[in-house]
């Protein structure tokens, strides 16, 4: 994504939408050239300016946590598989089939 605002939502909402690249139109042709090739080479490439600030920002987010959230831990099972599969974008009907209820 080739762009003059230097928004974070910009950004983000590229990013989610698949972009692999997010630079500023302010950038010289020389690097636009060579973030094009990248990309086709399967890499990714954000403005280093931004990038800084991505940086920042993952720095404050909380830790990762491991196992089943608090809230989650009376399901049993099968109900997280269930809940998974609708986290897919599973239906109803493509639930039961994965797990065998029809």
């Amino acid at each position: 994504m080739l762009t003059t605002f230097d928004l974070d939502e910009n950004l983000f909402r590229a990013m989610k939408a698949g972009a692999s690249g997010f630079l500023l139109k302010d950038v010289r042709q020389g690097q636009l050239a060579a973030a094009i090739r990248a990309v086709m080479l399967g890499d990714a490439l954000i403005d280093p300016h931004i990038t800084r600030r991505l940086i920042e920002r993952f720095c404050f987010l909380p830790a990762p946590v491991s196992g089943t959230p608090g809230p989650l831990r009376s399901l049993t099972e099968r109900e997280l598989d269930v809940l998974r599969l609708l986290a897919e974008g599973m239906s109803n009907t493509d639930i039961a089939t994965v797990l065998s209820l029809v």
